[in-house]
């Protein structure tokens, strides 16, 4: 039996995770499960993260297009969690087509990518440092478990020497003035690198390009980040895209949620990236 498999691919920062719930909200009869945090972050509905095998090594949201495999339903195998029995997951890692290629489960999987503009670079790198490392430096990370923990620690180790992960949290709070130069060093090496046109991990270069492969083409769709908060006579540019794409409707209540969303990221850029980060990174 045909089923609707989807992969959201999409660079840190740029609502990657917010477009998944979208996408599956709009398929599933089902209560929104996504919840809107005060970071504007949606990272609150966690069904779909089952439908595939991925989770089980599933870390900075990076994936293997070789060896990922669909599950039925998602969780315990109970279609209540999933009544439309789609696939979907997202993911930072760019698709790659051989593996693509040699996964027979992805034969006819959609992929939708976001694709960020160089004038958009200070925005979702900002967005990322900002919910990945500011948001651990003023004690306010509850909604990344400890991804962002990790990566902050990783950075620390390698700037100023190792310390034991258990004595790491006194240093978030005793060494403010090491990890300020630590979130300043992740932001300024992130932006100037891209600037550069040069490639960090996890290959946010590729979404800049965005350089489709031909084998894939007629099931992907490209939407450009601005595009999320483009109006247009009947929402907004890129759930209109998803809308043909997926061939689903957005209700009422989600376009409601989807408004919400960007009232939220123009309020989050007014009061973080452009007030709250400046001096955090002076």
């Amino acid at each position: 039996m045909y089923r609707e498999t989807f992969i959201i691919s999409f660079p840190p920062g740029s609502s990657g995770k917010f477009l998944a719930n979208i996408i599956w909200d709009m398929h599933q009869d089902l209560p929104a499960a996504s919840t809107q945090t005060m970071f504007n972050s949606w990272h609150g509905n966690a069904n779909f993260y089952y439908t595939t095998n991925e989770l089980a090594h599933y870390k900075y949201s990076e994936i293997n297009y070789k060896t990922i495999k669909w599950r039925p339903y998602g969780i315990d195998n109970d279609p209540k969690h999933n009544p439309a029995n789609i696939g979907l997951f997202y993911t930072h890692t760019f698709p790659i087509i051989d593996d693509i290629q040699n996964n027979s489960m992805l034969d006819d999987t959609k992929f939708i990518l976001i694709s960020p503009c160089y004038n958009s670079l200070l925005e979702i790198i900002g967005n990322a440092t900002y919910k990945n490392e500011i948001q651990i430096y003023l004690g306010g990370n509850v909604n990344f478990g400890n991804i962002g923990h990790d990566w902050l620690y990783r950075n620390y180790v390698e700037e100023f020497g190792y310390v034991h992960e258990k004595d790491f949290k006194n240093i978030l709070q005793t060494d403010k003035d090491g990890i300020q130069v630590l979130i300043k060093n992740i932001y300024d090496y992130t932006l100037d690198t891209m600037q550069q046109g040069q490639d960090i991990p996890p290959h946010r270069l590729s979404f800049l390009n965005c350089n489709i492969p031909e084998q894939i083409k007629d099931r992907t769709l490209v939407i450009d980040y601005l595009d999320l908060f483009q109006k247009t006579n009947t929402g907004y540019l890129a759930l209109d895209q998803l809308e043909k794409f997926i061939n689903k409707k957005a209700s009422d209540q989600i376009k409601f949620r989807y408004e919400e969303y960007v009232n939220g990221r123009t309020q989050f850029i007014k009061d973080y990236l452009y007030n709250l980060v400046p001096l955090l990174l002076e």
